[in-house]
């Protein structure tokens, strides 16, 4: 297992092919916009593995306070001018408290499966700690081919996810 750390999740990674080709705002990130929206008609909303904030970015276009974390210092860094004071760099698995405000929604898209198993809890307390709903979008085992990237260490069919904590919205990737 590749350890996982902010070093881990840089420009290699993003932009040449450890993980991604090419991490580039597309049409998704205001498709998943508009649905949490809908889904949720959010007061504000914090996303966990927010990358280079694409996903803040699309929610604030829209009038919806966002704000991210993110493990990745090089992707932080990558983020578009008018979300940068919106973005914080850290590590979810830590158990170490930032003062963040309670949130109406946290949301997680595509990063749970690179949360290792025994820091899972973790991360749960960090958001029951910061929120008061869950939308988590996950990478399964039916999720077509998630083994190209090293860091997908927790890979369960998306019943699992659902048993482990009930209280989230949970989406599998596709």
């Amino acid at each position: 297992m590749p350890d996982l750390t902010s070093e881990y999740y840089d420009k290699e990674y993003f932009d040449g092919g450890k993980g991604y080709h090419t991490y580039e705002y597309s049409g998704q990130y205001d498709t998943w916009a508009d649905t949490i929206i809908r889904l949720f008609d959010p007061a504000n909303v914090l996303e966990i593995g927010c990358a280079k904030g694409f996903l803040v970015k699309a929610l604030r276009d829209r009038g919806v306070p966002a704000f991210g974390i993110d493990i990745s210092d090089y992707a932080l860094s990558k983020a578009d001018e008018s979300v940068e004071d919106y973005l914080y760099q850290h590590d979810v698995t830590s158990g170490k408290k930032l003062g963040l405000p309670k949130y109406d929604l946290i949301v997680s898209f595509d990063t749970f499966e690179h949360i290792p198993k025994d820091k899972l809890g973790t991360v749960k307390e960090f958001m029951k700690l910061h929120g008061d709903r869950y939308y988590v979008r996950v990478g399964t085992l039916q999720t077509p081919d998630w083994q190209h990237d090293a860091s997908h260490i927790t890979m369960h069919r998306l019943e699992w996810w659902q048993e482990w904590w009930d209280q989230v919205f949970w989406e599998e990737s596709k």
